[in-house]
């Protein structure tokens, strides 16, 4: 309603499947948390969360190819989306809805 992207974990997406859209949605990985995606977004620049060891281990987040590649992936899609997607999204839950109502009236 509101036309701001939903910052979901992929899980949350599977769990909630009417915000499993990428035109409505933002994936970000599951070592990073909302503020860290928020500011990698927002700036552009996914590089001080890569370069951040936050266990003290001398192991970068960004050494690994499977949060490198997940970060990667989140900000190619990058954090805008259009008018016309959040609105084809609506239409097809609306559509559902509608489905759903007259199943329901069907079975009084």
């Amino acid at each position: 309603m509101n036309k701001v992207p939903v910052l979901a974990l992929r899980e949350l997406r599977e769990a909630y499947t009417y915000i499993d859209d990428d035109r409505i949605t933002i994936t970000r990985p599951a070592v990073m948390s909302e503020v860290q995606a928020l500011k990698a977004l927002r700036t552009g620049d996914s590089t001080a969360f890569l370069a951040s060891d936050p266990s003290g281990s001398g192991v970068k987040m960004g050494s690994n190819a499977r949060v490198s590649d997940a970060v990667d992936s989140m900000m190619r899609a990058g954090w805008i989306r259009t008018k016309e997607g959040f609105d084809a999204r609506k239409q097809r839950v609306w559509h559902e809805n509608e489905k759903v109502i007259r199943r329901i009236l069907r079975g009084l």
